[in-house]
């Protein structure tokens, strides 16, 4: 039954909802992981509300294999996104078995919504099947990927913080450099992509440093673009990797749309 016309007056309430299956930042102030996390949930934020802007201008279709591929893209991204939020706080190895059990509970909960809310015209089983499957596939990458994290980050961290949580590094508006207080990852590591990075300068009209992670096409932000230069971003991550495939490619820097 088609709306209203009165309900297009205004958007809907789903609108003014969280794009968060957290919601509440889990940590007390007086752990350094609290501003972790909430550094990376604005990136996190930034990039659903992105791809639900993307989703929502796409044009109507009708055709039930499209409609399908559509809604399991978009449910893969968020899962994605709020799965490497996650990690970014998986600093020990009792963690990493904590972040597993949250991995399946979130997919299974995505499972659960994807049957009681399914795409139109989709037929459920054909849809849950496969659903199923590359949430699956993700549970498990995401798995792998806390343990590179977790163990990129032992290797390199030294320093403890109060009750035994490794200090995560800071950075300085100022100079833009990382504060860590402790050794960075091998020098090797650093130089490879010091030099990754000149050379996609001297391709591109070398671009100062902030024009580089606050593009488009990046696929970087400012916090995470200094903890990769610096060796603590780990080598297996997706962001590491989607974003030297960037510099690889020589991509010319997108500027962000104008809020």
């Amino acid at each position: 039954m088609a709306e209203p016309p009165e309900d297009f007056a205004s958007l809907p309430s789903a609108f003014t909802a969280t794009v968060d299956p957290v919601e509440e930042n889990p940590f007390p102030v007086t752990n350094p992981r609290h501003a972790r996390w909430a550094e990376v949930t604005r990136i996190a934020e930034a990039k659903v509300f992105e791809i639900n802007s993307h989703h929502l201008a796409l044009p109507i279709s009708t055709d039930e294999v499209e409609v399908a591929a559509r809604m399991m893209a978009l449910i893969v991204f968020k899962f994605d996104v709020w799965a490497e939020r996650g990690m970014n706080v998986v600093w020990s190895d009792p963690e990493i078995r904590l972040f597993d059990q949250w991995l399946v509970n979130y997919a299974n909960n995505w499972l659960a919504l994807a049957r009681d809310h399914p795409p139109p015209i989709v037929a459920l089983d054909a849809f849950l099947g496969p659903l199923r499957m590359k949430l699956g596939s993700r549970v498990e990458h995401w798995k792998a990927e806390a343990r590179q994290y977790v163990a990129a980050y032992m290797t390199t961290t030294q320093k403890v913080y109060g009750d035994g949580v490794p200090l995560k590094a800071t950075y300085s508006t100022a100079a833009g450099e990382a504060e860590t207080g402790r050794p960075l990852e091998s020098d090797e590591l650093k130089q490879r992509r010091s030099a990754l990075l000149r050379e996609y300068k001297s391709a591109t009209g070398n671009p100062a440093n902030r024009q580089i992670y606050t593009v488009r096409n990046s696929g970087i932000h400012k916090p995470q673009f200094y903890e990769w230069l610096n060796g603590i971003l780990p080598a297996g991550s997706e962001t590491a990797k989607n974003f030297e495939r960037f510099l690889r490619d020589k991509k010319a820097p997108i500027p962000r749309r104008p809020k």
